[in-house]
C-alpha cells in the first residue's frame, strides 16, 4: 500500500466514522483483533509492540514516512497521532 491508497482509505474511514486515532486505543482494538489496518508514525514510540500485535491478529500495517503531527494532519486532527486503526465492519 502507499500513501495514496492510505489516504484513500483514511477519508472512507473517516467518513464511515471507523476511524480510531491514538496508541493505547490502537493497542486494545488489536488485543480484541478488530481492526482491519493499522498505521504507525515514523517516530511511533510503541512500533514493535503495534507490530507484534497486528502480526499476532493477522492485520497490516503501514508504515509511515510521516511523523505524529504529520500523521495527525493526514486524518484532519489538530494534534499529534502517532498510531491509527481502521476498524473492521461489525457483521449484525
Amino acid at each position: 500500500m502507499d500513501e495514496k491508497e492510505l489516504r484513500k482509505q483514511l477519508s472512507v474511514a473517516i467518513d464511515e466514522k471507523k476511524l480510531v486515532v491514538g496508541l493505547e486505543r490502537t493497542l486494545k482494538i488489536l488485543r480484541k483483533g478488530n481492526a482491519a489496518l493499522v498505521a504507525i508514525a515514523s517516530n511511533c514510540p510503541e512500533k514493535e509492540e503495534v507490530k507484534r500485535l497486528a502480526g499476532k491478529a493477522g492485520t497490516g500495517v503501514f508504515e509511515c514516512k510521516q511523523n505524529n503531527l504529520e500523521l495527525g494532519e493526514l486524518c484532519r486532527k489538530t494534534f499529534r497521532v502517532s498510531s491509527l486503526t481502521i476498524v473492521k465492519q461489525v457483521s449484525k
